[in-house]
């Protein structure tokens, strides 16, 4: 009996963990698909080709609100949102973005990063944090590189010479301290596990969980080298 037990609680876990990770997958292609698409209407509306270019570009606050929406699967209606040192589920949701662009020599190179969390917003999109970055963030999947190999950013990109490439890393991101709503902070507890421990990366007192990776060639003119404003 105890190891049957054992075993149940086992393959809970295994389900519970891929659930998680199917989660931030589809939040990933969600944001892509969004994206893609979010400018796309206003910039029918230009009169000139200079405001066509300019309506185009995905701006951060396009980013925030895409942020929001992609993340209502998991934390629905406000609860992505809380005070330091309490969330309603414990964590919050952490997107990095990347822009790749080519040389004529197929070398690849990040050209800025950008990341977006809940963890200091209280209550509404305009809040999210939205900071551009030019190095490294230790705890992600992708690697923040210059000419490079492009498998040298993150292992399956590809890029021929003259093209442009978005990474989107989406993943939960716990500090150690952090609550839930419930008053528990451990690990295991607020992600509904029994013995099995998630798949981490540890930065600080920070755990990052369930990375998902999607990498797209976006439409022209919603990014270039001087990233969202």
């Amino acid at each position: 009996m105890p190891v049957l037990i054992i075993l149940l609680f086992y393959i809970h876990d295994l389900s519970k963990l891929k659930r998680w990770h199917d989660q931030t997958e589809f939040v990933a292609q969600q944001m892509v698909n969004m994206i893609q698409n979010v400018s796309q209407k206003r910039a029918k509306e230009a009169a000139t080709a200079e405001e066509r270019e300019a309506l185009l570009k995905i701006s951060k606050n396009d980013l925030k609100n895409i942020f929001c929406l992609a993340w209502q699967t998991v934390y629905p209606g406000t609860t992505m949102f809380g005070t330091s040192p309490v969330f309603p589920f414990g964590h919050v949701p952490l997107v990095e973005i990347y822009y790749i662009t080519s040389s004529e020599q197929g070398q690849a190179s990040c050209e800025w990063r950008l990341g977006l969390s809940t963890e200091n917003a209280t209550s509404k999109p305009s809040q999210i944090y939205a900071n551009k970055f030019t190095t490294d963030h230790t705890a992600c999947k992708v690697r923040f590189l210059k000419n490079v190999p492009p498998s040298s950013i993150y292992p399956t990109l590809k890029i021929n010479k003259g093209e442009e490439r978005i990474i989107i890393e989406t993943m939960i991101m716990k500090e150690n301290s952090w609550k839930n709503s419930g008053g528990m902070s451990a690990l295991k507890q607020i992600l509904g596990l029994y013995s099995a421990n998630p798949p981490k990366t540890v930065r600080n007192s920070y755990n990052y969980m369930f990375h998902s990776i999607v990498i797209f060639t976006p439409q022209p003119d919603l990014f270039n080298k001087n990233g969202p404003q």
